[in-house]
């Protein structure tokens, strides 16, 4: 299976590099541990990918570590619409055991970014059963919605 990591152009070019594509910008540290509530391990956001309001760039300069190119707008779009589901930040979760991303985001699987992606369609397109989409619903904090 293709990953993301398969996908992603990790510190390939300079930054500022001009790029002519839509392009995804991931940071390279994402999520935070819970240094409050002693109880829990991490805040919601350790099961990222993207920050709230990450968006499509069109400027052309890179600026971060970890980018994505897409040939359409809807491409990019629908990319991340994939990696703010609960499905994509599972397989994350699977393998993250730090706030770096660049490694850790072999375990989600790359798609077709053709068409829109949500956890309902992921879920059938895996044969993901009822009992392992209610694991994933309790292990998975909201965080987008």
């Amino acid at each position: 299976m293709i990953s993301l990591h398969d996908k992603a152009n990790i510190g390939t070019n300079e930054k500022g590099t001009f790029i002519n594509n839509y392009v995804v910008e991931f940071s390279n540290i994402m999520g935070n541990k819970d240094i409050v509530n002693i109880t829990n391990m991490y805040v919601d956001d350790f099961y990222t990918i993207l920050r709230k309001t990450k968006g499509i760039s069109t400027e052309g300069k890179i600026r971060y570590n970890i980018w994505f190119e897409f040939n359409t707008i809807k491409e990019a779009e629908n990319f991340i619409s994939y990696c703010k589901t609960d499905f994509a930040r599972m397989c994350l979760a699977l393998a993250k055991i730090s706030q770096n991303l660049s490694s850790e985001i072999k375990s989600i699987p790359w798609m077709d970014f053709k068409q829109t992606w949500t956890d309902k369609k992921l879920y059938k397109h895996f044969n993901i059963s009822q009992e392992e989409q209610d694991f994933i619903k309790e292990v998975i904090p909201k965080y987008y919605d």
